[in-house]
C-alpha cells in the first residue's frame, strides 16, 4: 500500500485526481475497483483506492491518509453517485 503526502484530490466526472507537487496521479473510473474509508475519526478518516495500473490485473492500493472529515460527506456522496464500489465493511 502507498500512502501519499499532503496534497489535493480532485473528484472528476470521469475519475480521481490527486496532486500538488509530483508525483501526479491519475485513477479513471475503469480502473478503480473499489474505495474504502479506514481509520475514521472524529477530525480525519484514510481514503483508500484499490485501481489496476495500466494493462497489469494486479490491483495496488493506494492510501490517502489524514483527510479532514468536513469533506467526508462529499466524497461519500461522489462514490454513491458514480457507483463506486464501497469496500469499508468488506
Amino acid at each position: 500500500m502507498l500512502t501519499w503526502i499532503p496534497g489535493y484530490l480532485f473528484l472528476l466526472s470521469n475519475g480521481v485526481v490527486f496532486g500538488f507537487k509530483k508525483p501526479l496521479a491519475f485513477f479513471p473510473f475503469s480502473a478503480i475497483e473499489s474505495i474504502s474509508y479506514t481509520s475514521v475519526l472524529q477530525r480525519t478518516f484514510n481514503l483508500v483506492i484499490a485501481a489496476t495500473e495500466g494493462d497489469s490485473l494486479e490491483t495496488k492500493e493506494t492510501e490517502f491518509s489524514m483527510v479532514d472529515q468536513a469533506d467526508f460527506a462529499g466524497i461519500d456522496d461522489y462514490v454513491k453517485r458514480h457507483g463506486l464500489n464501497d469496500a469499508s465493511m468488506a
